[in-house]
């Protein structure tokens, strides 16, 4: 079964949200690479999603002084 874009992006957002947990980011690189691989989009793409639709959203989680440990709510 194919995804839908709107599913293959929701997956690439879950994946990068990730960066911005106060936890060691480096434990997230090889699923990250590996949603990234396998959806449809290109690398500028995924530059793109992160810069304009992810970075937006979770940038605040860096400056808080404790930090978010729990993941995206997949809902």
């Amino acid at each position: 079964m194919e995804l839908s874009l709107i599913d293959a992006r929701r997956a690439v957002w879950i994946a990068q949200s990730d960066l911005f947990l106060d936890t060691d980011v480096r434990l997230h690189y090889a699923h990250l690479a590996y949603v990234a691989a396998n959806s449809p989009f290109t690398l500028d793409e995924l530059e793109a999603i992160f810069r304009d639709e992810v970075a937006p959203v979770f940038e605040y989680n860096l400056m808080d002084i404790a930090g978010e440990w729990a993941m995206l709510d997949r809902k």
